[in-house]
């Protein structure tokens, strides 16, 4: 496929990368710095990297989404879905999907309602195909408006004359077409079609190099038409998976946010920010004390000041320039290593049918060596870095080592949800940003009951104590 068609930044659509990262961190490193945030909207991992306190890894350009159940066991845990941070998060809501191999997210906007759903289907059972098909039953999510299509994406480990290259007839065995099946009746119920075109290997196998096809994308009749491409790209794989990155361009324009531009007050010459602040306060009235009636007066003065002050930022304070690359530790070395290997994995997939030409094993070669130059570089720049704190970092680094489990990803609130005392049911769901702010002020800030006043027939509570009178002569 034409990388200027997948990786358009100007594009408005929606762009999807989906990859099996076989829990490798340096595959999902590799996917961060090649899928950049300003080429894709959505990353669907499958098999995704989790350490051993429980959290993935991301960048602060995305938005991590995890099972609903990851924290109760997240090792389990075998689909994530990133979402870029510049789609509005009103715009979308998280499914609620009872599976440790499901993540899915709902979009919603002017076009409609479309859900995505990154599935991981094990090889030995079909229980993630059980728990989409008792989800799809019950539509437990959020009802809206307009039309509603889905997607559904990921690796279903499965092997079928529909989709798979007649030349692996040996993988169509009997006990693999009945473990398909349940694939195929849930395609049939909803009326799914499959936007990957068939005879489009997915995997390459590390012990043969054989190439097969058990990732997939299948999505809703009526929304076919609007996948603008869909296709593998072999020369994108990461180091240290089998698996080729899926890439899909949909016609529908996500809701973008507003980007809000941030000062940088680290890089600020602070010295200089003095001195000209110092140069503008000379030009305004000499400090004084303010006496009551002076209301004004002092009004006049207190905008005079700040607007001196917020000019000084905007002449002397930077705005903030984020790094174009996903880890700190990235280096120009490691970009060329990889457009090296990109080159020779185009030479040996022009000559993929001939597995004795020598390219094969160089390309081999390159990932491995590539792959280890990531572990290396990264082991390096920290401690590199740990070894020269200066007085204001070592304070970074404890927090570092002091903090809980971070995947690195952007926050977002969750969907907040109003239940019944009594019956316990959900009465009130908020979703939109707009929904948040509201039931949070109303629940922080409730309103103020006003006092009856009292009236004649008001009854009080007798006294708890009483009054006794004295006398002149009680008092001598």
């Amino acid at each position: 496929m034409s990388d200027t068609t997948a990786h358009n930044p100007h594009s408005t659509k929606l762009k999807i990368w989906q990859q099996n990262v076989n829990r490798s961190l340096t595959a999902q490193t590799d996917v961060l710095h090649s899928a950049k945030p300003k080429d894709y909207d959505m990353i669907l991992l499958q098999e995704p990297y989790i350490d051993f306190l429980g959290a993935t890894r991301a960048t602060s350009y995305w938005t991590v989404v995890y099972p609903p159940r990851h924290r109760d066991a997240p090792k389990r845990s075998r689909s994530i879905i990133l979402v870029n941070k510049r789609i509005s998060t009103s715009s979308w809501t998280q499914i609620n999907v009872p599976s440790f191999d499901i993540t899915a997210v709902q979009l919603h906007g002017e076009q409609g309602n479309l859900e995505i759903f990154n599935i991981y289907n094990d090889c030995l059972h079909n229980d993630s195909l059980t728990s989409l098909a008792a989800h799809l039953r019950s539509r437990a999510f959020p009802r809206v408006q307009g039309p509603r299509n889905m997607i559904w994406a990921g690796d279903f480990n499965r092997h079928h004359p529909l989709w798979d290259e007649i030349r692996n007839s040996h993988l169509f065995t009997e006990a693999a077409l009945t473990a398909t099946q349940p694939l195929l009746d849930l395609l049939g119920i909803h009326h799914m079609k499959m936007a990957l075109p068939r005879d489009t290997p997915t995997l390459e196998s590390t012990a043969t190099k054989n190439l097969t096809r058990v990732d997939n994308v299948f999505c809703s009749a009526d929304m076919l038409q609007s996948f603008l491409l869909c296709d593998v790209d072999p020369i994108q794989r990461p180091a240290n998976t089998d698996h080729f990155p899926v890439l899909s361009i949909i016609d529908i324009v996500p809701s973008v946010a507003k980007e809000r531009q941030r000062r940088n007050y680290r890089e600020t010459d602070w010295e200089t920010f003095r001195k000209v602040l110092k140069e503008k306060l000379e030009g305004l009235e000499e400090p004084r004390e303010f006496r009551m009636g002076e209301r004004m007066a002092f009004e006049r003065a207190r905008k005079e000041l700040e607007r001196v002050v917020m000019e000084t930022i905007e002449e002397q304070v930077p705005m903030s320039k984020p790094s174009p690359h996903s880890k700190r530790w990235w280096t120009r070395e490691l970009s060329q290593m990889k457009a090296a290997m990109q080159r020779l994995a185009r030479q040996s997939r022009r000559a993929q049918r001939d597995r004795s030409k020598p390219i094969h094993e160089e390309y081999r070669r390159k990932r491995n060596d590539y792959a280890q130059a990531i572990k290396e570089t990264k082991r390096d720049h920290w401690d590199e870095w740990l070894e020269n704190l200066d007085d204001e970092e070592v304070w970074t680094a404890g927090r570092m080592m002091g903090g809980g489990g971070k995947d690195g990803g952007r926050m977002r609130i969750p969907d907040l949800e109003v239940k019944d005392e009594i019956t316990k049911q959900v009465r009130q769901r908020a979703s939109t940003n707009e929904q948040k702010s509201k039931l949070f002020f109303e629940t922080f800030f409730p309103k103020r009951v006003a006092q009856p006043n009292p009236t004649a027939q008001t009854n009080y509570p007798p006294p708890k104590w009483k009054f006794e009178t004295t006398t002149d002569e009680q008092i001598d």
